[in-house]
């Protein structure tokens, strides 16, 4: 088989995992995108006077600095990935 080939029939065979990894990243900026949307929601009932503008600025304040939660969500000890800081 010709290198062209071996090259070609790969990318066949990778465009399925390549489809369903692309499937997940959508599925996880879909769930980010709900998230964002019902913090808004709260955010709306706790401060129901305040201004488009004020809410935004509660919203992106939470994103940015969230309390609880300083290094994400998940229980257990922080790790250390190779090249990875935080």
């Amino acid at each position: 088989m010709a290198p062209d080939q071996r090259s070609t029939r790969k990318l066949t065979a990778d465009s399925g995992q390549h489809e369903r990894l692309a499937a997940r990243l959508r599925t996880a900026f879909a769930l980010h995108d709900s998230g964002v949307a019902l913090k808004r929601a709260q955010l709306r009932r706790q401060h129901a006077n305040a201004s488009d503008e004020e809410l935004t600025r509660r919203l992106a304040a939470w994103l940015q600095d969230r309390p609880g939660a300083k290094y994400g969500d998940s229980a257990g000890v922080l790790g250390q990935r190779s090249g990875v800081s935080r």
